[in-house]
């Protein structure tokens, strides 16, 4: 990977981390009632998704481990639909911050690691995503989310991918 895509990488997740400090002081409550405070559940989930740039459905599972009150640790596997002969998954690593631990906008980044068949490559790259969860009324175990997600493995290698899928809240 060029030293140009790293340094992309690293401005954007830090810019992500000063962005997600800044709102976690803006709609901090003054006075925190610690009852009222849930920790975050860990989920499961199912997606599909496109790759705008290969134009290439995929599906995907992924797990929700919360690391903290905002801040969730997301291992994902990624399977595309080629044309061609050859197979393309994709794994991630993504680290997320939620302002509000029960609220629906969330953002991110981490880790990408592409394999494909064709030439037996596994490429490793940078994700940057943010994405918003639709949350009712109800305490349902069913969460549905839209995410769009941005992954960068190389100068040539650059693409965006809008995902939408359900977690599966585990308690």
């Amino acid at each position: 990977m060029k030293t140009k895509s790293i340094t992309r990488i690293l401005s954007i997740v830090t810019v992500i981390i000063l962005l997600a400090g800044s709102l976690y002081a803006q709609h901090r409550p003054r006075r925190m009632r610690q009852p009222a405070m849930m920790k975050p559940a860990a989920s499961v989930g199912l997606r599909i998704g496109n790759d705008f740039k290969h134009d290439q459905y995929l599906v995907g599972a992924h797990f929700w481990l919360p690391v903290g009150l905002f801040w969730n640790f997301i291992p994902s596997a990624d399977y595309y639909f080629t044309d061609n002969d050859f197979k393309r998954w994709q794994f991630n690593g993504d680290v997320v911050f939620k302002p509000r631990p029960r609220g629906s906008l969330y953002f991110g980044g981490g880790v990408a690691v592409e394999y494909l068949t064709l030439d037996d490559r596994t490429d490793v790259g940078g994700n940057v995503l943010v994405g918003l969860e639709f949350r009712g009324r109800r305490k349902t175990p069913i969460t549905p989310y839209i995410q769009a997600r941005w992954t960068f493995l190389d100068e040539n290698r650059e693409y965006f991918s809008l995902l939408g899928g359900i977690n599966f809240i585990l308690r």
